[in-house]
């Protein structure tokens, strides 16, 4: 299996420039959304599992692995990438 070391936001913006302290920051945002209610529906559920996959493997391991390739470009996404964008989509369309 092939893939890439993303070691910034989506498509490695802040690539060295974002202690993963901050990764760890948004998922403690996150956290505190989902305890005090603030969060509703299907959408922002994904959206938040993905942020908060990602932003746990940013924090323990440093990176996240990206391993499938949309054809014909260079761009590189993995499972929670996929949640976080049909989240996205989800609240735009319903």
């Amino acid at each position: 299996m092939t893939g890439v070391v993303n070691e910034g936001f989506s498509f490695g913006l802040g690539r060295g420039v974002l202690p993963p302290v901050f990764f760890l920051g948004l998922c403690g945002l996150l956290f505190w959304l989902i305890l005090a209610k603030k969060v509703r529906g299907v959408g922002w559920w994904l959206i938040l599992t993905g942020g908060m996959i990602n932003g746990l493997s940013r924090f323990f391991v440093g990176f996240v692995y990206d391993y499938w390739k949309v054809p014909f470009v260079n761009l590189w996404f993995n499972f929670p990438d996929l949640l976080i964008t049909i989240g996205v989509i989800w609240l735009i369309l319903i």
